[in-house]
């Protein structure tokens, strides 16, 4: 029996109204919905009113107020100025209170990361890449002895996830490392992908299977800043993929990678708790993919000055870490000097 899907009303008002993207509207209900759960018993899924005067209590704002997790403290205030948005003019006293939360939740964050207290889940990077890089390889030896590429298009959806596990570790091991966008990637062959208006490309994520093979990465959470990305596929990953190119197109006419039981396109979360659960069963580490994008960028600046000394440097100074690399710091012949302005 399929989930039925929620906040679908709130969801679609929020779209319509403030002209966000469906995603981003499904995260502000959810969040709208559980600050509404939590003003009293008798609060119901039902009865949340549509004025959304609940947000302009002093509970609620004290509620908001008294998260601990810094990034939920702020993503619940975001939500409640969306909410607000709707219902209120944009001078609004009750939204700038929790804008003005947002922004405390952000120094307290400056502050954390120069407290030098931040804790890892792994301690030493090099060695913790090595590991990632190189998990491919068991996930490889059990699909070998399991037998599992023989079965083909007939495999069932256990022996699909340990495929899906190793095309993943495999992508790890070729590419940097980025947020969810593997689950929306589907191939597409090159004369198809061309055929494609812009906005029809947008909507997913594309392994484009040229003469030379490229991951089109179109859908992200930072595309609207960095815009759409194109990443060459090495001979590695490009020898996995053709692999298991066959089986996908035979489990999903759409031609997507990762997929679920019922053979549709995998969503995020689910993506998320798969990759703990790979983790977990083929490393013994109790990794996510935010840690390993942590991994991958201290193996990269393993030489460079400690981060709180890097953030302390930019505070003094008045600008941010981005400027110091791209302005200040400058490479030559494997050595690095810093340009006076």
């Amino acid at each position: 029996m399929p989930i039925a899907k929620k906040n679908t009303e709130l969801t679609k008002r929020i779209t319509e109204k403030l002209g966000v993207k469906n995603n981003t509207a499904r995260v502000y209900a959810s969040l709208i919905k559980q600050m509404w759960l939590r003003m009293s018993k008798e609060a119901t899924h039902q009865n949340m009113p549509a004025d959304m005067a609940f947000l302009k209590t002093t509970k609620m704002k004290s509620y908001v107020r008294g998260i601990v997790n810094l990034t939920r403290r702020k993503n619940h205030a975001n939500a409640a100025v969306a909410a607000l948005k709707m219902v209120t003019d944009e001078k609004d006293v009750h939204k700038q209170e929790y804008r003005d939360i947002m922004m405390a939740a952000d120094k307290d964050f400056q502050k954390f990361l120069l407290s030098g207290k931040r804790q890892r889940s792994f301690k030493n990077a090099e060695a913790s890449w090595e590991i990632v890089k190189n998990a491919h390889k068991k996930v490889a030896r059990v699909l070998n002895l399991e037998g599992i590429w023989r079965e083909g298009e007939h495999v069932d959806h256990t022996q699909y996830k340990k495929l899906m596990a190793f095309i993943y570790f495999k992508w790890l091991a070729d590419t940097s490392p980025r947020r969810l966008e593997y689950t929306d990637t589907r191939f597409v062959a090159a004369d198809e992908y061309r055929k494609l208006t812009e906005e029809q490309k947008d909507k997913s994520n594309w392994v484009v299977m040229d003469k030379v093979w490229t991951w089109e990465v179109r859908k992200y959470k930072t595309r609207s800043t960095y815009g759409p990305v194109s990443i060459k596929i090495g001979r590695g990953l490009k020898a996995a993929l053709r692999k298991i190119l066959p089986i996908t197109s035979a489990k999903n006419a759409q031609k997507f990678i990762f997929l679920n039981s019922k053979w549709r396109r995998l969503g995020r979360n689910t993506f998320s708790t798969y990759i703990k659960n790979w983790f977990k069963t083929y490393v013994r580490k109790p990794w996510t993919q935010n840690t390993v994008r942590s991994i991958r960028v201290s193996a990269l600046y393993k030489d460079a000055p400690k981060t709180i000394d890097m953030l302390k440097l930019a505070s003094e100074m008045g600008h941010d870490v981005s400027t110091q690399l791209l302005h200040y710091r400058q490479e030559e012949h494997g050595t690095t000097t810093v340009r006076t302005v």
